[in-house]
């Protein structure tokens, strides 16, 4: 097993099918972050992964990128194994197909908090959310990864990131910043989902 790389900020990105997407948020990051590694853990099918060679593509754009070729098509077993790659002080997750104000993340990750994890207000399709529960996006949270190991690994079931997240709310401490993170677009779960 290779050893763990540490970086400061630590960016797990699953994607399916959408290498468009992976390669427009690695050159965002690149633009806001400084001593990160990004994990992609690609989920897509092995036909898809032969067509169109994401790692490939990847390596020619950021040689750091580490890339995971997973088998299964499971965001939170993904989850589990990208935060496995390296020893960090924050975390944030990010998908291939939503809109993130990467300015304002490494902002606030440069600015550091005390707090376990902090939270922002989110828009999705095109209204902004500003709640203060647990029921939200997980890419609208920057956790300390010390505080976020406790609760790991994430379950396979449902809703899993969100259960992870409500024994977070409950349990750990925790910061509203006025940053908005993410324009999340409408598909997967529904938004309301338990």
């Amino acid at each position: 097993m290779k050893s763990k790389r540490y970086c400061k900020t630590a960016i797990v990105l699953v994607t399916y099918h959408c290498n468009e997407g992976v390669i427009e948020r690695v050159k965002e990051i690149q633009k806001y972050a400084s001593n990160y590694i990004i994990t992609i853990v690609d989920n897509s099918t092995q036909k898809y992964k032969q067509r169109y060679n994401l790692r490939l593509r990847l390596k020619a754009i950021d040689p750091n990128v580490i890339y995971i070729d997973h088998t299964l098509n499971c965001r939170f077993t993904a989850y589990n194994v990208g935060l496995q790659t390296t020893l960090s002080d924050f975390v944030v997750f990010r998908t291939d197909d939503d809109v993130f104000d990467e300015k304002h993340t490494f902002k606030l990750i440069n600015e550091g908090f005390e707090e376990d994890f902090v939270f922002t207000p989110y828009y999705f399709d095109n209204t902004k959310k500003v709640e203060r529960t647990y029921q939200r996006p997980i890419e609208t949270l920057v956790f300390k990864k010390n505080s976020l190991l406790a609760f790991l690994p994430f379950k396979t079931a449902p809703s899993s990131d969100w259960q992870l997240m409500k024994k977070m709310f409950a349990t750990k401490s925790k910061k509203e910043v006025p940053l908005v993170l993410l324009y999340k677009k409408p598909h997967g779960r529904e938004e309301l989902a338990v």
